[in-house]
């Protein structure tokens, strides 16, 4: 596959979705990220971020909110880009605590023409300045999204914090109904358990299946591909659509994605 040149050292990638209603209209929605060649990991597309653009784009209608979606340690920002697309939310923040990340992902919203898309550097831990950040915000938070964030163990507990204040918070901005936190990572290890840190700050997480948005035995399944069929990153990936079969295979990493929602823990 041509990789289309953003800059020097740089790269961008166009992702399609589809869809065919019962009328048999089709609907086709693409969005384009940038990558780095040089920069950090964060700066490249992963595995977990196009399992939990998937999911945004089959709970399309499950998901939508009055409020602001935030992205926390969102890379190349794809599901949080989707979901600006799709409008599934009045204003979306994509974060990171990187700034060469931000600065593709700054791209990458002038490259779709985004206009309801911002950006915010924040430190998880540097809980000041995620208040700062959530006072800033015109509505309260109605989801976030976090795609392969846990890879760095030293990061956990203080990422697991932060999604817990923006509950809390915004549970009571919202009068009582707190928001949902849809996460898809990367199982590196079967020995890195955050279930402790789950309780330490009074969170659940519920797994949920990878049929509930379209993955079928091992496969890619329908709803999303890349623009011309090709092998990135480990993914083979080729033109997909829904009530069809995908014949390409998940490729190395994707086997290994696991999603979750985290809420709060019930009082009960």
């Amino acid at each position: 596959m041509q990789a289309k040149r953003v800059k020097a050292n740089s790269t961008s990638t166009t992702l399609a979705f589809h869809a065919r209603n019962r009328e048999q209209e089709d609907t086709c929605v693409k969005v384009t990220v940038c990558e780095s060649v040089h920069e950090p990991p964060a700066s490249h597309l992963w595995p977990s971020a196009i399992v939990l653009a998937r999911l945004v784009w089959h709970w399309r209608n499950r998901i939508k909110t009055s409020g602001t979606v935030i992205e926390l340690g969102c890379g190349t920002g794809l599901p949080g880009l989707l979901v600006s697309r799709l409008g599934l939310g009045r204003h979306v923040v994509l974060t990171d605590q990187s700034q060469a990340s931000l600065d593709l992902v700054r791209e990458s919203i002038r490259r779709n023409g985004l206009k309801d898309v911002s950006t915010a550097c924040l430190e998880w831990g540097e809980f000041d300045a995620l208040n700062g950040l959530l006072d800033s915000l015109a509505d309260p938070v109605g989801l976030i999204l976090c795609a392969d964030v846990f890879y760095d163990r030293s990061c956990f507990d203080a990422l697991v914090g932060v999604i817990a204040v923006i509950l809390n918070r915004e549970k009571r901005k919202r009068g009582g109904e707190a928001p949902r936190c849809l996460l898809a990572y990367h199982e590196r290890s079967s020995r890195r358990c955050i279930q402790h840190l789950l309780d330490k700050w009074g969170l659940a997480a519920t797994t949920i299946e990878w049929r509930s948005f379209g993955f079928v035995d091992g496969r890619v399944g329908p709803g999303v591909c890349l623009d011309e069929l090709g092998f990135y990153e480990g993914i083979t990936v080729g033109s997909i659509e829904e009530g069809e079969e995908s014949g390409s295979g998940w490729g190395t990493g994707m086997g290994s994605v696991f999603v979750c929602c985290i809420q709060l823990a019930s009082s009960e």
